[in-house]
């Protein structure tokens, strides 16, 4: 089975990882034994490119972010004052 043939059942972390192998190939030195291995990256390179774009294109959309809840704030408790009319402060007293 030629690898081209296994690009749609390959998880998307492997379809990564030879795309970026088969990059470093075809960028670099092309003398010798290489040069095969070149010519077999740059056929794979835009069938890999396609499967990624399909798989893009067919990827459900991102679910949306749920609205932020503001937490429900306590009203502030007005300050108790005595039953004092004169307006003299009791813990003063002593």
């Amino acid at each position: 089975m030629a690898i081209a043939d296994m690009l749609p059942t390959m998880e998307a972390k492997d379809l990564a990882n030879l795309r970026a192998n088969a990059q470093r190939l075809q960028d670099g030195p092309s003398a010798g034994p290489a040069a095969k291995q070149q010519a077999a990256a740059a056929e794979l390179l835009p069938l890999i490119d396609a499967e990624l774009a399909e798989r893009a294109a067919n990827a459900p959309p991102p679910p949306p972010k749920a609205p932020r809840k503001t937490p429900v704030r306590k009203p502030k408790l007005a300050a108790k004052t005595g039953g004092d009319k004169t307006g003299a402060d009791k813990t003063a007293a002593a």
